[in-house]
C-alpha cells in the first residue's frame, strides 16, 4: 500500500512531477479555471436559448388563445358584434404609427378603437417576429374576422390575404410556427418543437 502511493506521487505525466508537498501547481490552477469558464459559458448560453424558447411558444400558445377567445365572443354574440384578432407590424415606411409589433383581440365594429379596457395588446417579444411575406400588398395590420353566432371565419375580409399568421424566432428564422384559421373557426398550431 505505501509501495503504491510513492509510485503514485512520483507519477511522471507530461513532465509533471506529483510531489508529497500539499498544493497545486499554477499551470493545474489554470486548466480547472479554464474548465470552469467553459462549463459556465456551456450553461449560459442553454439558458439563454431555452428562455427564447420558453418566449417563443407562449406567444403561439397566447395568439392561439386570442383566436379562440374572438370566435368564442363572435359565437356568443358579444357586444352584439363580429370579433377580430388584429395583427400589427411595423415598418420604418409604410407602418410607422407603431414601434414595436403585436396583436390584440377587437370587437368587430367598424370604428378600430385600439386598447379597449377590456382587450390588452400582446407586443411580441425582442426574440419573435410576424412573418409578413403572406400579408397582402404593404399592409401594417393582418386581421381575422370570426363572424356572429356561427363563429366562423368571415371569408369576406380575407380579400387575397390569408386566414394564417406565422411567428419565427428573430434570431433563427427557420424555426418558425404558424397558426392558422379554417373557414369553420377552427384554430390549428404546428409547434416547431
Amino acid at each position: 500500500s505505501c509501495r503504491f502511493i510513492s509510485l503514485l506521487l512520483n507519477f511522471n505525466m507530461f513532465g509533471f512531477r506529483f510531489k508529497e508537498k500539499g498544493g497545486f501547481t499554477l499551470f493545474e490552477i489554470l486548466i480547472v479555471t479554464a474548465l470552469v469558464v467553459v462549463l459556465v459559458l456551456i450553461g449560459f448560453i442553454t439558458t439563454a436559448n431555452r428562455d427564447k424558447t420558453k418566449e417563443f411558444e407562449a406567444t403561439g400558445e397566447k395568439i392561439v388563445a386570442l383566436l379562440n377567445q374572438a370566435r368564442d365572443r363572435a359565437a356568443a354574440r358579444d357586444r352584439s358584434k363580429a370579433w377580430r384578432v388584429v395583427f400589427r407590424r411595423y415598418h420604418p415606411t409604410y407602418c410607422t404609427n407603431f414601434q414595436e409589433p403585436f396583436f390584440e383581440l377587437v370587437d368587430g365594429s367598424n370604428n378600430y378603437t385600439p386598447f379597449d379596457i377590456d382587450l390588452p395588446r400582446h407586443y411580441l417579444p425582442a426574440s419573435v417576429s410576424f412573418d409578413t411575406t403572406l400579408w397582402s400588398g404593404n399592409n401594417c395590420n393582418l386581421e381575422i374576422v370570426f363572424s356572429q353566432i356561427s363563429g366562423a371565419l368571415d371569408l369576406s375580409t380575407i380579400s387575397g390575404a390569408t386566414s394564417s399568421v406565422r411567428i419565427f424566432m428573430t434570431h433563427n428564422p427557420s424555426i418558425s410556427s404558424t397558426i392558422s384559421v379554417t373557414s369553420l373557426g377552427l384554430v390549428s398550431y404546428t409547434a416547431p418543437f
